[in-house]
């Protein structure tokens, strides 16, 4: 009887709110992924839909992001976060706007 296996295209937030939880769980999480975090250095920091598409949403300082991707377009550097707070939200940010 072969093992039978499925590909997930993205972990469910439930799952890393859970690993959020446990401070060695989240960074073995991190490693794992080859994601990193960073704070918001900037006093508000819009969030775009994609690099250009600026959204309502915005982050503040100090707000804690999980960089899942970089991306250069026209010469600027954009980071794909994820932000956990009462509702969990991705979207890219300029990498000027976190430490």
């Amino acid at each position: 009887n072969p093992d039978v296996y499925k590909k997930v295209d993205k972990i469910p937030d439930y799952v890393l709110i859970s690993l959020r939880k446990n401070k060695e769980d989240w960074q073995r999480y991190l490693d794992f992924m080859e994601h990193k975090e960073s704070k918001v250095t900037q006093l508000k920091a819009f969030i775009y839909t994609i690099p250009n598409k600026q959204s309502k949403m915005y982050l503040l300082k100090n707000d804690e992001v999980e960089i899942l991707e970089e991306k250069l377009v026209k010469g600027t550097s954009w980071l794909k976060i994820r932000y956990y707070g009462s509702k969990t939200i991705e979207g890219w940010i300029k990498k000027t706007d976190v430490e």
